[in-house]
Formats: structure tokens, sequence, C-alpha cells
């Protein structure tokens, strides 16, 4: 990126959501980061277990077409949690 764009991203380069989600991980202690991806990890083993007699899954990704941008950016993508919020209305099997 720094090559192609001629240095880092700044804040104008990001998504709000992914800056947002960056600063509620500034907060984390390395021992609550490794604790968090050893619990990750757990949960991996134990869903990719499940699946060891499945063959083929099929679902449902979205219950209606996504909404077009400038309704999302209305929602408020500096509030990361908001935001989830009103993408779970647009895609509630995932």
């Amino acid at each position: 990126y720094a090559t192609a764009r001629g240095g880092p991203p700044g804040p104008d380069d990001l998504d709000p959501v992914l800056i947002e989600f960056a600063r509620g991980a500034e907060q984390l202690s390395a021992v609550d980061f490794l604790a968090a991806r050893r619990r990750a990890e757990t949960i991996a083993q134990a869903v990719e277990s499940m699946f060891d007699d499945v063959d083929l899954l099929l679902l449902p990704v979205t219950s209606t077409p996504a909404p077009p941008l400038p309704v999302r950016a209305a929602v408020g993508l500096g509030d990361a949690e908001r935001w989830i919020a009103a993408g779970a209305r647009y895609a509630p099997y995932t």
C-alpha cells in the first residue's frame, strides 16, 4: 500500500468502522489478546469437528439485497456496534 499510494494509510484512507475496531483493540493487553486467540482456536476446532460428516452445506447469505451505499453511510459508521447491528438486519442468517 505504501509503495502504491506513496505512504502509509491515514484516517482518510481507512473505513471508519475499521478505525473504531482498531481503537478498541488498542485497549487489549497481550495477555487478553493471547487468551482470545486460544479461545478462538478452541471454538474453530469444535466447529470443524461438527463438519466431519458433512459434504455440502448450503445456506442463504442475506435475506434482502444490501442497501445502497448512501443508506449504509447514514447509519453512523463511527459507531462500530451500531453499524454491525444495522448490517445484521440485512444478513440475519450470518
